[in-house]
């Protein structure tokens, strides 16, 4: 058992070695609630699942301005989701070479192909060039667009492309939380059909792990939480690819 006098020590200790770093929770007024909250949920009944998970998907919803929210384990896990949704075999999507691999292993994973598509100098996919392959092949069912390094796409562009071809897009925004366009928040998807977060340590914020999908289409907020099993919850990956 660790005694009060230990307890203290330890939260001196800690304050002491994180108040310097410019980033830190410490320099922040919420540091209290944090850990009250963070305590909270670890001596409760539930630690992956119950009502701080829906406190934390409004919070999203209500920060990007997107209609629906789904928390998942991790950034991948949200690609992997959306994917299933989203995607049909065979399906070929566009998407970028200058990401996490599990950006176009998501598509993979849906039984989809993925056509690399060259970037810019800022880092992000050329959707230029993304038009042209467009134009030159009617089978190309979506674009998978990273918002790179929290630089955010141009949504009007998404948009024209979205329009005029008839497409699919995700974005993925695992970089870019906090991002805007336009005064188009990151996650909006405003001009896409499903953009994803990753909550991973080395994020901008971070759940210790954790990822999440947000849409502004029923339909697909419905698919990514069926109703069968009972207790689903919208995270086994498996009765996707049953069903």
């Amino acid at each position: 058992m660790i005694g009060g006098y230990q307890k203290r020590n330890f939260w001196k200790w800690l304050r002491s070695f994180y108040k310097n770093e410019p980033y830190s929770l410490w320099k922040t007024n919420n540091w209290k609630r944090w850990f009250r909250n963070s305590s909270y949920t670890l001596k409760s009944d539930f630690l992956t699942t119950g009502p701080k998970i829906k406190e934390f998907e409004d919070a999203i919803c209500k920060y990007t301005g997107a209609k629906y929210s789904i928390a998942v384990s991790n950034g991948t896990a949200a690609l992997h989701l959306a994917s299933l949704v989203l995607l049909n075999k065979n399906d070929k999507v566009l998407t970028t070479p200058n990401s996490f691999l599990a950006t176009s292993n998501s598509i993979l994973y849906a039984g989809a192909k993925p056509i690399f598509v060259d970037i810019t100098n800022d880092g992000l996919i050329d959707l230029d060039l993304c038009e042209e392959y467009l134009k030159k092949d009617s089978s190309i069912k979506a674009i998978y667009a990273v918002s790179f390094s929290g630089k955010m796409l141009n949504q009007e562009k998404l948009k024209y492309l979205k329009d005029t071809y008839n497409i699919k897009i995700l974005e993925d925004n695992a970089h870019s939380i906090g991002a805007t366009f336009n005064n188009i928040k990151a996650g909006n998807c405003a001009n896409s059909d499903m953009s994803i977060f990753s909550f991973h340590p080395v994020k901008h914020i971070t759940t210790g792990e954790g990822g999440a999908i947000t849409t502004n289409f029923k339909k697909y907020y419905e698919k990514l939480l069926p109703k069968k099993p009972k207790n689903y919850w919208g995270r086994n990956l498996l009765w996707f690819e049953k069903n």
